[in-house]
């Protein structure tokens, strides 16, 4: 009886070890890392220095995202990157401008196709005109940011996601983005 017991607490303890073992390699797998290219289309906010015309025509930008998935249906989204805006002629003035971004998610997956909230921080900054002295100033500033993502998993290292995203301290300023990335699987 005692030897039964014996096999049976041995089995028992080989087998939990391997479950274990078996989980900590499946943990090791929900890591991926991508590396995006950013595109940007201004849609409100941009005409704060110039009335009927957006100061910035378009954006591009590099964008790192680390996803760590909880299971197959949430993961949680870490993003830093950074966009430059390609500045309009504003009667013979440009204003270019560029944003810093960190952000946080919550990514929601149904099958390829995903759905994103994103919360964080930006620095966006640019040269703007100078109505006192003439010329250009350096104008920065560290609004609260929020985009709502939607993406899809084109290949298995292929994400497309478009999203809206917007900037608010003072005023708000928006923008659709597109961001095409290369995921690499972490393990």
């Amino acid at each position: 009886m005692q030897r039964k017991i014996t096999v049976f607490i041995s089995l028992f303890s080989l087998l939990s070890c391997a479950v274990n073992a078996q989980a900590r390699f499946d943990l090791q797998r929900r890591s991926e890392l991508s590396i995006g290219l950013e595109n940007a289309f201004p849609l409100n906010g941009w005409d704060l220095y110039a009335k009927n015309t957006k100061s910035a025509s378009f954006g591009v930008g590099l964008s790192l995202k680390y996803v760590y998935k909880l299971n197959d249906v949430l993961a949680t989204t870490t993003q830093i990157g950074g966009l430059h805006f390609f500045a309009n002629n504003l009667g013979g003035t440009k204003v270019n401008s560029g944003q810093f971004f960190i952000k946080g998610g919550l990514r929601l997956n149904a099958g390829c196709i995903y759905f994103e909230p994103e919360f964080g921080i930006s620095t966006l900054s640019g040269n703007v005109p100078d109505t006192v002295l003439g010329g250009f100033g350096e104008s920065s500033i560290t609004p609260f940011t929020y985009a709502a993502v939607i993406g899809v998993f084109a290949a298995k290292c292929l994400d497309i996601s478009l999203r809206y995203e917007g900037m608010v301290q003072d005023a708000t300023v928006g923008y659709m983005g597109l961001r095409v990335a290369y995921k690499i699987p972490l393990n």
